[in-house]
Parts: structure tokens; sequence; C-alpha cells
């Protein structure tokens, strides 16, 4: 289990702000994918009044660390992209970053879904940064979140500081497609729901439900947050891994789905995922119990969720019992 503190923000290389980076991204991005970095609102120097956006790809972590470093502070935020990129966006900028940057990534361009993103944001006006009592509201309730998945069977996610609320982020494995899409938006509508409650808008934190798009980026763990003028009361910080595993494990589609149920109406069912078939798959079903709820009034007695949970804790335990 990884827990850190804030890094030192003296200098813009500093040598824990880089580590921290590293750190950051040695959990996020896997050997050989490549990702984006990017700055909006970025300032070549502190005190110029000319902003642009800054980005760049990256496939060697170490020089994207150091570049993220450097660029720490002359933005309001650094962000890299949550899911890997095609690789041939090298072109557009290769290990560097180039300010006033004319294209960034689009949903189709992210090759796979590799997290689930679950940001947890204080409300208050726009363009400030948060008190204590909403910072520490959201990371109280991100780890309320944490706790309550974990109970499902979920494995550990990266838990972070992102300078003014909270994230969890959870390694997932699905194809981009519009199935995963609705699938992923409809697990951060489930949490929403149970979380956030009926007087959503008037939750001082909510989960973000509109966070579930392929190209979607998240702030690095190590580098300023810095929305507004700091004041006493609202502070600029640095945003922080408060605690992750070794590695992520992944989030099964079974247990993604059971979640997403949980949005469902009545009678809906979320769209199946299809990966590529494998030997022996069956290629066609046309299993169906409409005949017999209607000719001898079959009702199934356990609900799809239900049935999930159940189907998934059998797995878990006949993994675990020795083979013959």
């Amino acid at each position: 289990m990884i827990t850190t503190a804030a890094p030192s923000a003296d200098g813009p290389v500093a040598p824990s702000a880089v580590e921290h980076i590293q750190q950051t991204l040695a959990l996020l991005i896997q050997p050989g994918e490549v990702f984006e970095v990017r700055a909006p609102q970025a300032r070549e120097r502190r005190t110029s009044p000319f902003q642009a956006t800054v980005s760049g790809y990256f496939d060697h972590p170490d020089k994207a660390a150091l570049a993220i470093a450097y660029w720490s502070g002359k933005a309001p935020g650094l962000y890299l992209t949550i899911n890997p990129t095609d690789p041939t966006l090298l072109a557009r900028a290769n290990n560097k970053v180039i300010f006033k940057a004319r294209h960034t990534t689009s949903d189709a361009e992210i090759i796979r879904r590799r997290t689930l993103l679950i940001d947890l944001d204080p409300g208050r006006p726009a363009g400030i940064s948060s008190n204590v009592a909403e910072h520490d509201a959201a990371i109280a309730k991100a780890r309320a979140i944490q706790a309550w998945l974990t109970i499902q069977g979920w494995p550990a996610p990266l838990v972070g500081d992102s300078g003014n609320g909270a994230h969890l982020l959870y390694r997932i494995d699905l194809p981009n497609n519009p199935e995963s899409k609705v699938l992923v938006e409809a697990c951060l509508k489930a949490l929403a729901g149970r979380f956030d409650g009926a007087q959503r808008q008037t939750q001082p934190v909510t989960v973000d439900t509109g966070v579930g798009n392929a190209a979607r980026i998240s702030k690095i763990y190590g580098t300023w947050v810095m929305k507004g003028d700091a004041t006493p009361e609202r502070p600029h910080r640095i945003a922080r891994i408060l605690s992750a595993p070794a590695t992520l494990e992944t989030v099964t589609e079974i247990q993604l789905a059971a979640l997403a149920a949980q949005r469902l109406g009545p009678g809906q069912q979320p769209a199946p995922i299809h990966a590529e078939p494998r030997k022996g798959d069956v290629r066609h079903s046309l299993a169906d119990t409409t005949r017999a709820k209607t000719r001898f009034g079959f009702a199934p007695a356990i609900g799809f969720a239900e049935g999930l949970s159940r189907t998934f804790d059998w797995y878990r335990l006949d993994a675990g019992r020795s083979k013959p």
C-alpha cells in the first residue's frame, strides 16, 4: 500500500515533485502505452498575460515527469489522459509538450478503456479553490464510496486528493465502444443515486456523472492546482496520492454490470459488451423467458443485480477451491 505526503513546492522541478509524478504515472500508465499530458490556460511565465493550451504525447514516463514538473505552477492544473491513446498521436509532439497546441485527444483516438474515474467535487462558485471544510468533505465521501465498493468485492483503487476534491481511480479493461460508454456512465449514475440521493442538488459534495467519456483527462498528482487567486480561506494546493496498492487490480465486467444495474429501471437490462470471440464460445443465443412468462406465469425470483452478485461470489469461491 502506497501512502504519500505532498511533494515540496520549492522550484519547478523539485526532486520530490518529480518522484511523486513518476509514482502516479507508474500506477496509471502501462508500459508502452501512449498518453497525453495537457495544461489548459498555461503561461510560459507566471506573470505573462498570454494563456494557451500546453499538450504533448509520451511513451516514456520519465520524460513526461520532467515536462510535467516544469509546467506545474504555470497553469491552473495539469492533466493526463486516463486511457491510452492511439500511438500515432506521438507524431503531434513526440515525448515533449508544445505551447499553443492546436490538437488534443478526442474520444475516437482512445484505443481502450483502462481507468474508471470517480470524481468527488464540492459545490462552490466557479473559478475558485475549495475551502478546508469542502475539501475534507470530498475526501470523506470518496472514502465512504471506496468502503462500500470494497464490500461489493472491488479491488483497492488509487485514492487521490485532486487539490479541491477527491478521486477514486479503478483499473478496468474495456473496449472503447458505445456499450462501454453506457456501462461506465451507468456506474457513475448508480453511485450518484446511492451516495447523493434524491436531494442531489443540495449536497455539498456530489459524484460527477459527466466524466465517463473515453478521452477523459484527470489531475496529475504531484502538481499544483490553482483555481483563481489563493486566499487564506481558499488556498492553492498540490494534488497528491492519498493511498494506492502497489499494483491496481482490474474490476471485472461482472462487477461493473452489477453496479450499473442498480441505476437501471424495472425491466431494463445493461447493454452487453462483446469482446473478440474465443474458441468454444457460443456465437448465438436465443434464450428468452417471454413465453414462459405469458403461458405459465413464470416470474424470476432473483433480480438481475442480485443474480450477478451471487454468480460473482460463486466464481470467487470456486477459484479458491483446490482442483482434483
